[in-house]
């Protein structure tokens, strides 16, 4: 099977044990063939956000990882990062023709991009992830109302018909996406987040 998925409303961080890592390497020790689209922002070597350049690289979960340069930086680069639209992103979809697209985060012009290619292509099944709460999201006026329920809201609402399920990774994610993003509960699936078990010997 082949499996995209796509990092481009957050980070995508080679090395490090988020869910997009552990998701993306457990789909390659299982045997598919997977492939990561990310945004350009990831940590430092200091461990700070910072951006890169474009580029398409082995990542260190075993996929191949292409990082799409963001819409709109002659205008504001602040914007872009917000807005988070993609160059070239309807092309690499239609390039590398998924079966199954996991699209991480739903705060992002990149949602509706990838929601009208699975309605031009019903037998491609889209899931969403969110990580998004009151906790670390909305939390002043304006990123509260302005970016994050007239613009992602809007967003996921549209592309809403073409998401299969969409997968919270704690109880607060599930009020947000439920309550504030107007997502139906029978769309709505509790994912906690996973990890790898150590045995005794690698734990000491």
């Amino acid at each position: 099977m082949k499996i995209l998925h796509v990092c481009l409303s957050n980070f995508y961080i080679d090395g490090y044990a988020y869910q997009e890592n552990m998701l993306v390497a457990e789909h390659v020790r299982a045997g598919h063939s997977v492939h990561v689209l990310a945004s350009t922002e990831t940590f430092g070597t200091d461990g700070k956000l910072t951006y890169i350049n474009s580029s398409s690289y082995m990542g260190s979960d075993g996929a191949i990882v292409e990082r799409l340069p963001y819409r709109f930086t002659s205008f504001s680069h602040f914007f872009a990062r917000k807005f988070r639209a993609y160059v070239g992103l309807t092309a690499r979809l239609e390039e590398i023709a998924p079966d199954v697209i996991v699209f991480h985060g739903l705060c992002g012009f990149a949602l509706l991009e990838v929601a009208k290619y699975v309605k031009r292509n019903p037998r491609v099944v889209l899931y969403a992830d969110s990580h998004e709460d009151f906790n670390t999201s909305a939390r002043g006026l304006l990123s509260k109302w302005l970016l994050h329920f007239m613009c992602y809201r809007v967003i996921f609402q549209i592309s809403l018909p073409e998401i299969s399920k969409v997968f919270c990774i704690s109880k607060e994610t599930v009020l947000f996406v439920r309550d504030f993003y107007g997502c139906p509960e029978i769309k709505i699936e509790f994912l906690p987040l996973g990890g790898k078990i150590f045995s005794d010997e690698e734990y000491n």
